[in-house]
């Protein structure tokens, strides 16, 4: 029977190893496909109001690089509505998120944010029709 736990015991660490290092190569491999901004979101805040960030409003994110707010900063990331004028925003409307989009999305961030999930941001880098380097197009959410 202990023999049977030390195995079982070697295979959950060797898994566990496995998992980090196929995380830390998958993270090295988007960076350097320059697919976006890998981390983990710390913050976000919905600003409702019409403007310049477009007519929904916007989402102002906060990045690090390590769960719970830990590790480096790593960038803001901000996401534009209809309509958005800013350079912080994509260029293309085609990034920029309706009312219903751009709520949904919030949502979605909140959820990351308590639960501490790893992201790529794309947007400031690729072709996302983005001249700014907190400009946010998309978000690739992983369950770790």
């Amino acid at each position: 029977m202990k023999m049977f736990r030390k195995i079982c015991s070697m295979i959950v660490l060797g898994a566990l190893f496995l998992g980090n290092q196929f995380a830390a190569a998958e993270e090295k491999l988007a960076e350097e496909k320059n697919l976006g901004t890998v981390g983990y979101f710390c913050h976000v805040r919905y600003n409702p109001v019409s403007g310049v960030y477009g007519d929904h409003g916007y989402l102002m994110t906060i990045l690090w690089s390590q769960k719970n707010c830990g590790g480096s900063y790593v960038g803001h990331r901000y996401f534009c509505s209809t309509n958005a004028t800013s350079n912080i925003c994509p260029s293309s409307a085609s990034y920029h998120y309706d009312d219903h989009q751009i709520l949904a999305l919030f949502s979605s961030i909140q959820q990351y944010v308590i639960s501490g999930n790893r992201v790529i941001v794309q947007g400031d880098t690729g072709g996302y029709s983005c001249n700014h380097q907190s400009c946010g197009a998309l978000v690739d959410f992983y369950s770790n």
